[in-house]
């Protein structure tokens, strides 16, 4: 079982989403019983910019207002698929690696989930993977 968080680099200097080598909101797509690292999410996101500096990333958790508006989901019930405006995904490595390649998300309503082929999903959404578990 996965859940989608949403991420805003604060210190982006970007106000959209449309570059996502350089965007100022994320979902990140993490199992349930994982802890993300926003320190690993900062240092991925940072690599994708040649000669990026320090000062331009600082990630902490979407105001929900903003995540709803984003995704057009209320809280607890976000999924990276069908959002208002196209959000870059992230998802752990680990969710990569699950056996039989299938995982379980939110479906946009807090008792509807989502299952899906975990390279379909990757492919469609072009997310990015990465470990950013603790």
């Amino acid at each position: 079982m996965c859940k989608t968080l949403v991420l805003e680099n604060t210190a982006c200097t970007n106000s959209g989403c449309e570059d996502p080598n350089n965007s100022r909101f994320y979902c990140v797509v993490i199992q349930y019983i994982a802890q993300l690292q926003t320190h690993k999410v900062f240092k991925f996101v940072r690599s994708l910019m040649s000669n990026a500096k320090k000062d331009n990333y600082h990630f902490r958790m979407a105001y929900e207002q903003d995540a709803i508006r984003l995704t057009g989901y209320e809280h607890n019930a976000i999924c990276p698929i069908g959002t208002t405006v196209p959000v870059p995904v992230i998802v752990a490595l680990d969710i990569a690696k699950l056996p039989g390649d299938w995982m379980w998300l939110g479906g946009g309503q807090v008792d509807l989930k989502l299952g899906c082929s975990v390279s379909e999903f990757i492919h469609a959404t072009h997310a990015f993977v990465t470990d950013i578990y603790k």
